[in-house]
């Protein structure tokens, strides 16, 4: 007996075991694809923005209204009418309380489609609309919704744009752009769908989450596209301020007479949106603002003048020592000599 259990033996005495190929694991799927898809598509400078244009039909008045006249043609099915389709499922389906999923089905020519995976599609696209108002609002205006006609925008591609979205905003750094005949006639979303449903702008922007365009703007798209005239133009930013709920029980601390004006224009010129998730309720006030320098230098100065310490004060251990709490500059030492107004609390 040589002691060596069955199938154990060794494998240069005829085992057949030396001969068995591994079966190779199925490498994890990082959609390193889309990005990568996503990285040669995306335009880059003024050079690149004109040559997708003139590629995509998107660079004359004339092209640009065939080119928005084809997307509205749901029988074309491109990825942005596919965009636009269900953006549309998701304003029926909020206007009537009935899920779309027999339309969806038959728009993809799939009965086998879940009710899960169309509810991940409608909510997915209501996700690219806030990113694409994210980055119209940091920069980039009207160009942020051509991105669609240009980059991958399958569904599952938005589907890794919405979940990375810091990602995706980082392939678009150009400059605002100036007054184009693009901002005429820009392919928003909830404008397209509005090509659709005229009388019904509100209600879009509610079922899609969005508070970017006013309907005067929605107008003025609308007369640009009926009467094809396009002129050359920089779409607003949204002119909406948000009421400011009252703050009671806190005591106002005296600012000279030149900063609480330059409160009072800063707070004038923030510009801002609903970023609500879609399951969050309608009443919810969520509000997002595009934060420029001139706001975070008022910020920035204020706390500077309420928050001072003199250098030889240390905090008791019932106290709060507000030192080094402005918004990220840390408040040195040599501040301290100052005679402004100090805040303490015990």
């Amino acid at each position: 007996m040589s002691g060596t259990r069955p199938g154990q033996g060794n494998p240069s005495a005829g085992s057949f075991s030396q001969f068995r190929l591994a079966v190779p694991e199925k490498p994890p799927r990082n959609h390193q694809s889309t990005w990568n898809g996503l990285a040669q598509s995306a335009p880059r400078n003024e050079a690149d923005w004109e040559a997708r244009r003139r590629q995509h039909g998107f660079d004359s008045p004339e092209y640009i209204l065939d080119t928005l006249t084809q997307l509205s043609d749901l029988k074309e099915k491109s990825n942005l009418g596919t965009i636009v389709f269900l953006a549309r499922c998701k304003v029926d389906s909020y206007r009537t309380g009935t899920k779309p999923y027999s339309t969806v089905r038959g728009f993809f020519n799939n009965d086998k489609l879940t009710e899960v995976s169309i509810e991940t599609y409608l909510r997915t696209v209501v996700n690219f609309i806030r990113l694409l108002d994210e980055i119209y609002l940091s920069g980039l205006r009207h160009r942020a919704f051509e991105l669609p006609l240009y980059v991958p925008s399958k569904v599952a591609h938005l589907r890794q744009y919405v979940e990375r979205p810091s990602t995706f905003k980082s392939y678009f750094s150009v400059p605002t752009p100036g007054p184009e005949i693009q901002g005429s006639l820009f392919p928003c979303i909830q404008f397209l769908v509005g090509l659709q449903l005229p009388d019904d702008y509100d209600l879009i922007c509610k079922a899609l989450r969005t508070r970017l365009f006013p309907k005067q703007e929605f107008d003025s798209f609308l007369s640009a596209f009926q009467r094809g005239k396009l002129v050359a133009r920089i779409p607003p930013l949204p002119t909406f301020t948000p009421p400011l709920p009252i703050v009671q029980h806190f005591k106002v601390f005296g600012l000279s007479g030149r900063l609480q004006k330059k409160t009072l224009e800063s707070a004038d010129q923030l510009r801002g949106h609903n970023p609500a998730w879609p399951a969050v309720s309608s009443e919810v006030n969520l509000y997002a603002y595009e934060w420029a320098a001139k706001h975070q230098a008022v910020v920035d100065e204020t706390i500077h003048r309420l928050v001072r310490l003199p250098g030889s004060f240390r905090s008791p251990a019932n106290s709060l020592d507000l030192a080094g709490v402005d918004c990220g500059r840390r408040i040195l030492p040599e501040d301290h000599a100052c005679n402004s107004p100090r805040v303490w609390f015990t």
